[in-house]
């Protein structure tokens, strides 16, 4: 019988912003309000990986917890075929974990995989993993005892939940590059007050949509019930696809919201405008319009209409023969 997920994903999308803590740190808060959120879960393990290259997956340390140990399976993982790590991991997606079995040629390793499920009761595992365009990104897999529905699974939000985790992502691998002043861009009050701007965030529509995002972040925050739903439609990753809103607390706990650039990468591909590039590269990691729209803070509207724009430029008419021209045309620019 499939066991329900009990609802309860606002801890685990704060946790995901907590972006100045180390990664192990981070990935483990992470895990504390996820096994919250899926209190009948035996384990739960996260790490980041990096498959730009399909062919040379680069799986991170992994942090655990749980009921039980979780075995590190980095070396398993690099010995999987490049197609089944660019489906799997290339992907933004919600999946069973060993939906497709353990697809490798290290028999012993995959034999070891499956012993430690088998000792440990382990009769599912559920993947979220989140990816952005780049091919960077971080996955979560739960354990459980039995089955899930995955239908079920998903209801509270768990897909949107991984569209900001590609989000944060990314921007803790840029404020790692950068600092945080160098993409500081905006300083707001949780009532939506505006205190500071530079550059694109002066613009007069870019403030409004600034100010509106954070009254729909606090709204999200002040709605915790047993539906997730609701605030994690009106928290979304990015405003109007360039800035990540994220917590900081000033001297004497005076808590901010400031608007980090954390514009998603984009390939160069000459032909398309930037925001073209931007929706293709989600589609192209496996994005559904609506999700697009989501994770970029624009509507599902607009989304169409770039993708009709790019297919129109890279003289396609499917969605896959767009991906396919527009990977072709950037692997084509970094060699030239």
């Amino acid at each position: 019988m499939a066991r329900k997920v009990r609802t309860g994903l606002l801890p685990v999308l704060e946790a995901t912003y907590l972006l100045e803590r180390p990664e192990a740190d981070w990935l483990g808060g992470i895990l504390d309000a996820a096994w919250s959120a899926c209190p009948s879960a035996l384990a739960l393990t996260a790490y980041t990986f990096d498959v730009s290259d399909p062919t040379c997956f680069r799986p991170g340390p992994p942090v655990s917890r749980g009921e039980i140990p979780v075995p590190d399976i980095s070396a398993l993982m690099r010995t999987m075929p490049a197609e089944y790590v660019r489906s799997t991991w290339g992907t933004l997606q919600v999946e069973h974990t060993f939906k497709y079995g353990i697809p490798t040629e290290a028999t012993d390793l995959a034999e070891g995989l499956k012993g430690y499920l088998l000792s440990n009761g382990i009769g599912d595992g559920v993947t979220i993993n989140a990816v952005d365009g780049a091919g960077r990104g971080t996955s979560l897999v739960l354990l459980f005892p039995e089955p899930t529905n995955l239908r079920t699974f998903m209801r509270p939000g768990w897909t949107r939940l991984a569209a900001h985790l590609a989000t944060a992502t990314r921007l803790r691998r840029l404020l790692a590059a950068r600092g945080q002043e160098n993409g500081l861009e905006a300083v707001l009050t949780p009532s939506g007050k505006l205190m500071d701007a530079r550059g694109p965030a002066t613009a007069n529509p870019a403030r409004e949509a600034l100010k509106t995002a954070v009254r729909q972040i606090e709204k999200a925050r002040s709605a915790r019930s047993g539906q997730d739903g609701g605030p994690l439609e009106t928290w979304r990753p990015l405003v109007t696809a360039r800035w990540t809103l994220v917590d900081t607390f000033q001297l004497g706990g005076t808590r901010y919201l400031i608007a980090q650039e954390n514009a998603p990468e984009v390939r160069d591909v000459q032909r398309l405008s930037r925001r073209e590039r931007e929706v293709v590269e989600l589609a192209a990691a496996g994005h559904p319009n609506k999700l697009i729209a989501y994770a970029l803070g624009i509507s599902a509207s607009t989304v169409g209409v770039l993708l009709h724009r790019a297919a129109a430029k890279l003289g396609t008419n499917t969605r896959a023969a767009l991906v396919a021209r527009y990977r072709a045309a950037s692997t084509r620019s970094l060699e030239a």
